[in-house]
């Protein structure tokens, strides 16, 4: 039998995730018009968050740091910014290669005005405000747990969190809360890398959400506290635990086709629970496959994808702990 183990990095996850990808070029009529109607903006999303439209609608989280796109900037002069209510809202760009990209760092609650300026004349382009609101909740928005956030020891895995205003509607920005541990968890246990930490080291590369990078370093349950200047705290119930707390083992694929072609890729994943049913996350499963032509081309903590080089059926294993679970695959 074949057998590949391959952990997850975090690190790496997140860089895809958030290749920078809201250039909206899909169309020039998405996003959010200026007031003069010559320059359209949209807060940037990463990679695929602008697979249905862009726009600069949402307000933005305080004390907090975003990417402002203007999705038209190949059709503008080279521009410079300014603000109007610097307390608020502070805009930077590099004028001198005509990016689409506008740096904005939030301050206080309220709403400031960027001013886009020909850089060669200082005649004004267009205007968009930016509305600074209060963080009034914050939550997990990914990945899911019921009611303990649990990781293998020595896994990663990427945390994303939504900041809310009074209204329940999304803020933008990164950097908008602190984080601390509580109960019996420690750095000693955890590893979290936040966004602006990965600014300084050079991992982070686009995307204007929350997000940090957990690295289950020992044994351990406490909490991962985060709070925002306006006083609102998420506290994430958090456990570390090892194979021995694995109860099952669930593979499943989201395929909409079984048989499938020797040419395509078929990508299995591995649900992992303890007795309590909640999912346990960066798993460091183990693969194997009964030899033939159907063989693992590319295995995760969690995943295995598989391919075929001639028409044939193969069984995958993947095994946590003393628990595992089988699925079998035809290609035709």
């Amino acid at each position: 039998m074949s057998l590949v183990r391959v952990g997850l990095f975090c690190t790496l996850a997140a860089a895809v995730a958030l290749t920078p990808g809201c250039h909206c070029e899909l169309s020039h009529r998405n996003g959010t018009p200026g007031e003069m109607g010559n320059a359209r903006f949209a807060w940037d999303e990463g990679l695929f968050g602008c697979l249905f439209g862009c726009n600069a609608d949402n307000g933005m989280a305080q004390r907090a740091e975003a990417s402002l796109v203007v999705l038209n900037y190949d059709e503008l002069p080279n521009f410079s910014v300014s603000t109007d209510n610097p307390a608020v809202a502070v805009f930077t760009h590099d004028s001198t290669t005509n990016s689409s990209y506008i740096h904005v760092a939030s301050g206080t609650p309220g709403t400031a005005r960027v001013t886009l300026a020909d850089a060669a004349t200082g005649d004004v382009i267009d205007v968009v405000a930016v509305d600074v609101r209060a963080v009034d909740a914050i939550e997990l928005s990914s990945p899911d747990y019921v009611s303990t956030f649990t990781i293998m020891l020595g896994g990663e895995q990427t945390l994303w969190f939504d900041l809310l205003d009074d209204r329940g509607r999304e803020l933008e920005g990164y950097g908008g809360v602190d984080y601390s541990f509580s109960g019996g968890l420690s750095a000693s246990e955890i590893d979290l890398v936040d966004v602006i930490d990965q600014i300084l080291i050079g991992l982070f590369v686009g995307d204007s959400n929350e997000f940090a990078c957990v690295t289950a370093l020992a044994l351990g349950s406490g909490s991962i506290v985060l709070t925002a200047p306006s006083g609102a705290v998420l506290d994430l119930p958090v456990a570390i635990v090892d194979e021995s707390a694995v109860a099952r083992v669930s593979l499943s694929t989201t395929f909409d086709g079984n048989p499938v072609a020797p040419d395509d890729v078929l990508t299995v994943d591995a649900a992992v629970f303890d007795a309590s049913d909640e999912i346990i996350h960066a798993p460091n499963a183990m693969w194997s496959i009964t030899p033939g032509v159907v063989t693992i081309n590319v295995a995760g903590s969690s995943y295995a994808s598989l391919q075929a080089s001639a028409p044939g059926a193969a069984t995958l294993t993947c095994t946590v702990g003393t628990a595992s679970d089988t699925f079998d695959v035809t290609f035709e």
